[in-house]
Order: structure tokens, then C-alpha cells, then sequence
């Protein structure tokens, strides 16, 4: 045995009275032996003492001395039900993969807790003494979908569940594809039952008392455990209370410990709930053989983005021949998929327009109430189609989203056919807002009027976007509340998008520590939903923060305390932020968060697990910090067009003598943040035109990304461009101008509508060229006032942006107006620019 405080052995803080204290010192024992006597057991009590800071008095300094100076025996920690060691871990010759790493999941964190190291075999030669994983079917009576059971019996140990056979089960696309859901490696899936694992998970949790609760080594506690006792007696079965509790946060095979942390903590699901956008499959597989079933719209069918923002086409739901073509392709799909139940008949995302025929027009809500606009028409349509697939294949469903311009139940269709899956979306963390919660539950009320069948949610939990990235949003009560009355509603899955990702970077939890937390809560409440959450962050703070955790204590109540004042009067009932994160975290709170958190990396030791944790937490709130600074102090900013009479020439030299003139505006990152490499732009106008140039360091300009080249190339904003967005709308705030000019000198531009289309076929009299020239580039663009409805004189909303991407696959984006969002059109956020 070595008892250690920091690297000084104990005795050296022993005072001569018997006597001795410790304040704020780390304390490291490690016990190498189970030896039960009274001397280990007084020094078991005055470990405890000392790890919760107390000062310790002992009645004997013999003891105290004898103890410290014993060596002990070598033997191993017990595992054991009741006075029975358990050592043997047995399986199945054919247990399914999730059950194989079960036994590999138990072997080690048993090990890592206690130091015993338990055998794996399929045959144990003795009568007791033996964990049996998987089988064992009969125990399961009355345990629900994905539930299992522990239970020990005659010195062994059962644990067990409902297992789904080897295999990776996946769905039609993003977010569901293989290698998003599915580990090769660890033959480990977001989806399939996994009962047995879980039952693991909770015997680990249970009675090693391990926590896992945020992914990798760091995330995860694992306390030193003497014993294991094992009531003779126990038996303890689970289910979850929805069957799918999918949360998308990582792509399992780029992230290992992501995908386990997703299994470890209870998220999981018997197979995906499809509902999303997906009419481009029946575009891809119909066009040509029945173009007469797609919507018609102004004279032309709609293959491509006519009705939709996000495009994929979209149907004539009153042709003849439309249900029973759309019906025969998912009867089709489910036949040679049968471990699959939803199929999505989700318009394009951002569904402006439909059919221009008499009869889908007749279908449409003209009431003032954008929300059931076309609910009639969207869910009249999936209804018939559920009716007919429903004849081949009765236990199948047909899914859409409550969502946008069909969010509101069709009030021409008393009930729903039962076959129909409604997916209600909205967003929990807003539900800290009284009015945004009472809508919801209204609402939720008025779909369950339509249906008898149960409801699937969406959720999203994206505080890991910017401007939240980086602050620790906490939202506890919240979901507690709500997944109560989801469950009292008759929701039976629910997803959760819960990460952003760009394309070329990993997709994972990008920031553990100030996002663990809600994403936590969130698996263990779908498990416990009665869970009692101030027991659960006292031990969570004890455990996790050890000696730092009265501060974090502190800190964390104080995140959410905030986070339910700042959205007391929020109204508004967007699926995203009604709050901004300056109304949560204002400048006082910040220096009171950033006071705790100094004061728990004081109190936490030097190079422990504690210290490690608070410094990502303090690395993340660091960034989170900044941002709430700048929104602030930041106001958007202004700057003149100043007025040239000299000709200029669109080469993208810049060498006209006007471009010298007064100072050019600098771009910053999305939040304010200063970034690698300097743009910055000038702005000149004359009676007819608006010029715009813009130089850009670039030390690697033989790697810049130009796929565009030719005029209006679709994708033009993948490659290194600019962006120009000009709003000169007053009376339609959402509506202007884009213009993107690429590395070519291409250009691509479009009208924007107040309804958040784009019109990509409009082109202006714009003209633009490109330079490279040696660590750098430049452009150079005319724009003529008339085609943008702009006239010398005026003030218009605008913003500049820069993309860098330098064929590595995502884009470093910067720009003149900090949008503190993702989303280039935000004029809310955008500066002003004068025309002279």
C-alpha cells in the first residue's frame, strides 16, 4: 500500500500529538491488497476524511504509523454476491457483437475499479461463481423493447436484455448512412437492440461506480473499489422510455470514443426514424418515366428547387397516378429492407410553392396562418400513401415532420390513418421561455386530436454552434420536465441534433466540456425519467471536480439559473435561438463564471483528472467569452462608397488611383475574432455603379479552389470567393442581392426574396475579374445601382465575406459585420453602406 499526498509520503504531515491535517492537498492511495483488518479499515475511514478535506485525529499514533509503514500482501480486490467471489465472465458461442464488447466492457472497468481481473469463457466449469451476458431469454418477461435485467441467483449473476443479431443497421441517408452510425472496427451501431449492453453499463455504473460523462479517458471517473458486493438477492430490470433516442453528434467511425460514449451513457435506438426531406428519391427514379406526376409551376415541372429552398423536386399530389408509383418504390424499399419502420415522405426543406394545377391549389389554407398553409395538402397526400402501402405492409410507417408552412394539423382530416408517423420538431432548450412552452404543449395537443398513433420528436440541442460555441448553456430542468410530458403525450422516439460538423474536419463532440452536460442528462433521464437532479449534480460535482467541486457546484447553478432568467419573457416560436447569448451571459455573469471557475482550478490539484477537466473547461469558455465581449461592446459598422469620376477598369489589378484613397475595411471572424490572414476591402460607387474590390493574403495561392468556371456555376460559394449580400429593401427586411466572384474572376448572383428563396436564374449587368498574384489575390467587381434598386445617397444593410478554402474541404469564412451565426444572410446582423 502507498499512500501519497502530492509526491511527499503521508508521514511527513503526521505532528507528534497524533495528529494531522490536510487543506487542499491532493491525496493519492493505492491499495494493493484486500486485507480486512481493523488497521485498514481505520484507514480506509481516515482516507475518506482526508479526501473530503477534513482534518483528521486519531486515537493512536501506533496505529497511524503501523498502517503507514505496512506493506501489503499482493492479493486482488473481491468481486463477489454475497460471500461468493465471482470470476468468470460467460457468453454465448453465438452471442451477437454487442454483446461480445458487453464482456469486453465489463472485463475492464472491473479491472480498472478494483484490480480484478475477471476470465471470459463460453463454458465455465464450475456451478457458481459466474456473470452469464446475453441468453437467457427467459428472465425477460415483462422487460420492454431494447430493456434487461440483472439479477443474481444461486452465486451467479444473469444480466441480460433484448439483443439484436450481428449486423449494422443504417437508413436512407444523412444523418443515417453506414459510416455515420456504424463503427467498423468496434462492430458497434447507433442502432439494433443492445439490452444486455446496457444492462453492463448500469452494472458498471451500480456497482463499480464508474460515470461516464463526457467521451474518452478524461470524461470518464473511475473510483478505487475494495469490494464489489453484490446483493444476494438482486433484481433490477430497465427500458427506456422511447425506443429510438437517437442523438447525431458524431460519425462513429471517425470518432471511436464518441460512438462507445453514445452507447455507454443509453442513447440508442431499435432501428432510425426516417422522417426528413427526401423527394429527391422519387425525383431520381420517376423524371423520366413520369414527368407528368411532378408539380407544374409557372408552365415548367419542378425537378429541381422550384417549390423548395433545398430543392430534390417535388410532385402533383393530385395526378391519378402519383400515390400508387410513390407507394410501389417504399413498398419496394421496405420489402428489401425489412428491419426497417419509417419512410420519409418529407417535402424539400423550405417549401415555398407547390402544384400550380386547380386541384393542389384547392388544398391550400389561405387563412393568415402560415403554419397550416399547406398541411391539407401535405398530409392528405402522405395519408393516402400510408393507406396503400399499409396493404402490403401493415406494421410499416409513412413519416412527415409537423414542420414550416405544414407545422399545424390539416383541418380537413379528422384522423390520420394509422399507418401515417407525425414527427413533431421544436426546440427543448427554448422551453425555458413560458409562452414558447405552452405553445409546444398546445400544439402537441392539437396533432394528438389527428392521431392515435404515438408521435416521434426532434430535437436540437446546438449550442455547440456559434455564437453559443464555447459558453455552458445549461438547461437541466428543462428537460426533465419536458421528457415527462413527451412521455404522457405518447412520443415514443425522439432525435436530437446535437453537433455541427464542416466538411473535411472530424465529426464529434467539439466542445466536451461545455456541451456534456445537457447531452448527459439528457441519455440518463431517458432511463430514469423520475431521476433527482439535485442528488444527481452533487455527486456529479463531487466526483468529476473532487476538491473544486463547491465552486463548479456553484458554477453550474448559476449557468442555468441564468439560462431560465434570460428566456422568463422570451416569446417568439422558432425551432431555434430566441435568445441571444449576450441575454444569458451578461458581462457581470461572465466575470462571476470566470471568478468560480479560477477558484476551482486554485483548489484542484496539479496534474490530476480534476485539473485536466477544468483546464478544457476553461480553454472552451475562454472562446464562449470573447464572443459574449464583442456582442456587447459590438455595433455594426458603417462605411461610405466614396464618389469617383475616374473610369474604372474590372481587371482585378486594383490599379487605378482611387483604390489608394482613405482607408479599406478590415474582415474578422464570424463572432468578431481577429483571423489568420487579412482581407480587406474598398467600396467606390459613381451615378450608375457600385465598385467593390478586395485583397486577400494568401502565402499558398497555388492552392486555391476554382472548380467554377463558367458564369453562375451552382456551387460557386465551394470555392475561395468573395461574397458581396446587398439588402436595399426597406420594407422587406430578408430580401436584396449575392454576389460570389471566385479565384476566376466567375461570377454567380441572385435575387433574394423576403420569403428566403434565392431566384439563381436573375442575372444583373454585374461585371467581376481576378487576380493571383504571387501571395495573394484580388478582385475587382462593378455592380449597377439599377439592378440592385439602389440610388446614390441611400443607406443600405450589407456585408462582405471572404472564403477561404484551399481545396481542404471546409471553408474558414470571414467577414465585415460580425453575424455571430453560421448563416452568411443575416441582415439582422449586417453594417450599413452609403452610397454617395
Amino acid at each position: 500500500m502507498i499512500i501519497v499526498i502530492g509526491k511527499t509520503p503521508i508521514w511527513k504531515y503526521v505532528c507528534f500529538d497524533g495528529s494531522f491535517t490536510i487543506d487542499n492537498v491532493f491525496l493519492q492511495v493505492e491499495f494493493d491488497a484486500n486485507y480486512d483488518n481493523r488497521q485498514t479499515n481505520v484507514l480506509r475511514r481516515a482516507v475518506e476524511r482526508m479526501r473530503n478535506g477534513m482534518a483528521l485525529q486519531l486515537s493512536s499514533l501506533r496505529i497511524l504509523i503501523s498502517i503507514i509503514f505496512w506493506v501489503a500482501l499482493t492479493t486482488t480486490a473481491d468481486i463477489k454476491i454475497g460471500n461468493v467471489p465471482l470470476d468468470t465472465i460467460c457468453l454465448n458461442d453465438d452471442a451477437p457483437d454487442s454483446v461480445m464488447l458487453a464482456a469486453t466492457e465489463l472485463q475492464k472497468f472491473v479491472e480498472k475499479a478494483s484490480g480484478t481481473k475477471l476470465s471470459v469463457t463460453a463454458k465455465p466449469d464450475k456451478a457458481n461463481g459466474v456473470i452469464y451476458l446475453g441468453g437467457h431469454k427467459e428472465l425477460l418477461g415483462g422487460v420492454g423493447r431494447e430493456g434487461f435485467i440483472i439479477q443474481a441467483r444461486d452465486g451467479n449473476l444473469y444480466i441480460t436484455g433484448h439483443d439484436s443479431p450481428s449486423g449494422a443497421i443504417f437508413g436512407i441517408r444523412n444523418p443515417w448512412r453506414r459510416k455515420e452510425v456504424y463503427n467498423e472496427q468496434l462492430k458497434l451501431g447507433a442502432f439494433g437492440e443492445t439490452g444486455t449492453l446496457s444492462g453492463v453499463y448500469r452494472f458498471i455504473e451500480d456497482y463499480c461506480g464508474v460515470r461516464f460523462y463526457w467521451p474518452g479517458e478524461l470524461g470518464t471517473v473511475i473510483p478505487d473499489r475494495h469490494d464489489i458486493t453484490i446483493p444476494e438477492k438482486l433484481s433490477l430490470s430497465k427500458e427506456p422510455i422511447f425506443n429510438c433516442r437517437f442523438v447525431w453528434l458524431c460519425d462513429f467511425n471517425e470518432a471511436p470514443e464518441d460512438a462507445l460514449w453514445y452507447r455507454r451513457v443509453g442513447f440508442g435506438g431499435v432501428a432510425p426514424v426516417q422522417i426528413i426531406d427526401y423527394n429527391w428519391f422519387f425525383t431520381n427514379r420517376l423524371k423520366d418515366s413520369h414527368p407528368e406526376i411532378f408539380a407544374l409551376v409557372d408552365g415548367e415541372r419542378d425537378f429541381g428547387s422550384k417549390c423548395a429552398v433545398r430543392g430534390g423536386g417535388h410532385l402533383c399530389y393530385s395526378h391519378p397516378n402519383t400515390v400508387p408509383l410513390v407507394a410501389g418504390l417504399i413498398n419496394d424499399y421496405f420489402d428489401e429492407h425489412p428491419e426497417q419502420s419509417f419512410f420519409p415522405m418529407l417535402p424539400g426543406d423550405g417549401l415555398v410553392r407547390i402544384c400550380g394545377c386547380p386541384q393542389c391549389q384547392a388544398e391550400v389554407n389561405d387563412n393568415g396562418d402560415r403554419s397550416c398553409k399547406f398541411s391539407d395538402h401535405i398530409w392528405g397526400f402522405v395519408n393516402r400513401v400510408a393507406a396503400e402501402v399499409a396493404k402490403k405492409h401493415p406494421d410499416k410507417f409513412v413519416g412527415c415532420s409537423a414542420y414550416d408552412s405544414y407545422a399545424a394539423p390539416p383541418l380537413r382530416i379528422a384522423k390520420l390513418h394509422p399507418n401515417v408517423a407525425v414527427q413533431f420538431g421544436k426546440n427543448r432548450s427554448a422551453m425555458a421561455a413560458p409562452a414558447y412552452e405552452k405553445f409546444v404543449r398546445e400544439r402537441i395537443s392539437q396533432w394528438n386530436t389527428k392521431t392515435d398513433n404515438n408521435l416521434c420528436g426532434w430535437d436540437f440541442y446546438l449550442q455547440c454552434q456559434i455564437p453559443w460555441r464555447g459558453l455552458p448553456c445549461l438547461y437541466s430542468s428543462v428537460i426533465k420536465r419536458n421528457l415527462k410530458d413527451m412521455k404522457a403525450s405518447g412520443f415514443v422516439s425522439e432525435g436530437i441534433e446535437a453537433e455541427s460538423w464542416r466538411k473535411g474536419e472530424p465529426h464529434r463532440i467539439t466542445c466536451p466540456a461545455t456541451q456534456h452536460l445537457n447531452l448527459y442528462l439528457t441519455a440518463k433521464l431517458y432511463w430514469e425519467p423520475d431521476l433527482d437532479l439535485d442528488a444527481f449534480f452533487d455527486e456529479y460535482c463531487t466526483l468529476f471536480y473532487g476538491p473544486a467541486a463547491k465552486p463548479m457546484r456553484e458554477f453550474w447553478r448559476l449557468c442555468e439559473e441564468r439560462w431560465i432568467a434570460a428566456h422568463k419573457d422570451a416569446s417568439g416560436f422558432s425551432i431555434f435561438e430566441i435568445v441571444r447569448p449576450n441575454d444569458v451571459f451578461d458581462l457581470q455573469t461572465i466575470e462571476r463564471l470566470s471568478s468560480l471557475l479560477a477558484e476551482a482550478q486554485r483548489l484542484a490539484p496539479a496534474e490530476s483528472a480534476y485539473s485536466a477537466r477544468l483546464a478544457q473547461l476553461a480553454d472552451e469558455f475562454s472562446k464562449g467569452r470573447e464572443t459574449v465581449v464583442v456582442m456587447v461592446r459590438n455595433k455594426p459598422p458603417e462605411m461610405t462608397a466614396l464618389k469617383e469620376i475616374e473610369p474604372i477598369t474590372i481587371d482585378g489589378v486594383l490599379s487605378e488611383k482611387t483604390w489608394a484613397k482613405g482607408k479599406g475595411a478590415f474582415m474578422v471572424g464570424y463572432c468578431g475574432e481577429s483571423t489568420a490572414f487579412n482581407t480587406v476591402f474598398y467600396c467606390r460607387n459613381d451615378a450608375s455603379n457600385l465598385y467593390v474590390s478586395f485583397v486577400m493574403a494568401e502565402p499558398e495561392t497555388d492552392k486555391l479552389k476554382n472548380d467554377g468556371k463558367v458564369r453562375d456555376f451552382p456551387k460557386m460559394y465551394l470555392d475561395d470567393s468573395v461574397e458581396i449580400y446587398l439588402m436595399t429593401h426597406d420594407t422587406l427586411p430578408n430580401s436584396g442581392y449575392q454576389f460570389i466572384v471566385n479565384p476566376l474572376g466567375m461570377l454567380w448572383d441572385a435575387k433574394l426574396n423576403e420569403n428566403r428563396t434565392l431566384e439563381t436564374r436573375w442575372n444583373s449587368g454585374a461585371i467581376a475579374a481576378a487576380k493571383v498574384d504571387g501571395r495573394r489575390w484580388s478582385v475587382e467587381i462593378s455592380i449597377p445601382l439599377a439592378d440592385i434598386n439602389a440610388v446614390p445617397g441611400q443607406k443600405i444593410k450589407a456585408n462582405f465575406y471572404r472564403n477561404r478554402v484551399l481545396n481542404k474541404g471546409g471553408a474558414k469564412s470571414s467577414c465585415w459585420s460580425p453575424i455571430m451565426t453560421e448563416g452568411h444572410r443575416t441582415p439582422v446582423r449586417f453594417g450599413t453602406l452609403v452610397i454617395e
